[in-house]
């Protein structure tokens, strides 16, 4: 049995690149956190960059979801928005206590993953937590995405 590291998802087109930060548009919902990856079922995808871990930004505005990281930034276009959700697991790993944020989305005929470890939102970083109190804190922000993900779909 291969592990998801040695599983190879077929090539994928290109994606649509994000705007340049002074160009994005306004926002509706953002955060900051770790990206996880994006998958293809059990396939984690490395094509254009997605298979890297690491920092991001994420926006989400009337276009869709621009995804800003260093040298792999890009879009998911509205109309490809299928659902945002919660979890506490994510094929490609590095899940924290707090959970993730799973966008699902559609390109080039394939249905993708892609999952975000968001911060702490800033009015409750500071303040004092346990761990209970951080996982609920993420959940109501990750079901935020989820309800504002859904009005951008039913609009497209």
């Amino acid at each position: 049995m291969r592990g998801l590291r040695g599983r190879r998802a077929p090539a994928l087109a290109p994606l649509e690149p994000a705007p340049k930060v002074a160009d994005l548009p306004h926002p509706l919902l953002q955060g900051a956190g770790r990206y996880l990856g994006t998958v293809a079922g059990d396939r984690r995808l490395r094509d254009h960059g997605l298979g890297r871990a690491g920092s991001a930004r994420i926006q989400l505005s009337e276009d869709g979801v621009d995804v800003v990281r260093l040298g792999a930034a890009f879009r998911i276009p509205a109309a490809g928005l299928t659902s945002a959700r919660d979890a506490e697991s994510f094929p490609a790993g590095g899940v924290g206590p707090q959970g993730a944020l799973v966008l699902r989305w559609r390109h080039d005929g394939q249905v993708l993953d892609t999952g975000f470890c968001l911060q702490r939102p800033a009015a409750r970083r500071g303040s004092p937590a346990t761990a209970d109190e951080g996982r609920a804190d993420m959940q109501r922000t990750h079901r935020e995405w989820s309800r504002a993900v859904a009005k951008i779909r039913k609009e497209h």
